[in-house]
């Protein structure tokens, strides 16, 4: 392996942190938003499947607003 293919892999693998990096805030902030949503309205059955979906809407909202990638 020459530099140029090391550092090739090596920019892969950062990449790919990143990638992990950004997964992660992302369902920070969803959970951020369920703690919220389910605070605020209960654990009614019926609920809480829209509330996760709805969750992660709030958590693309907010990777959005701080220019965050997905």
């Amino acid at each position: 392996m020459n530099d140029i293919e090391f550092l090739e892999a090596k920019v892969r693998g950062l990449e790919a942190t990143v990638r992990m990096l950004q997964k992660t805030l992302r369902d920070e902030f969803a959970k951020a938003a369920l703690t919220g949503m389910l605070a605020n309205h209960g654990l009614h059955p019926d609920y809480v499947e829209n509330t996760v979906k709805a969750a992660f809407e709030v958590a693309d909202v907010a990777m959005e607003v701080r220019k965050c990638p997905r």
